[in-house]
């Protein structure tokens, strides 16, 4: 599993502001957020190996969706073992 950050900043600037705030991912890239069709952030993009999102999530999140993002991940992790 990797964590890939998309913001709107450029590269420097968000790997900055990521670090500012204790967030680890493995990539950071520019992109236009529109384009994908991202309207507020955060917004949580769960995609596979094909690149299909399969499930997505917007705001602030409440503890049980939280749990939902972490479910959701581990099940990721356990079906490569």
């Amino acid at each position: 599993m990797k964590l890939l950050a998309l913001l709107s900043q450029d590269k420097a600037d968000a790997e900055e502001f990521l670090s500012k705030g204790g967030v680890r991912v493995d990539d950071v890239r520019q992109v236009a957020l529109d384009s994908m069709g991202v309207r507020g952030t955060p917004t949580l993009l769960l995609v596979d190996e094909a690149g299909t999102v399969t499930d997505t999530w917007e705001g602030k999140l409440p503890a049980d969706q939280e749990g939902q993002v972490l479910a959701a991940l581990k099940n990721i992790d356990e079906g490569k073992k």
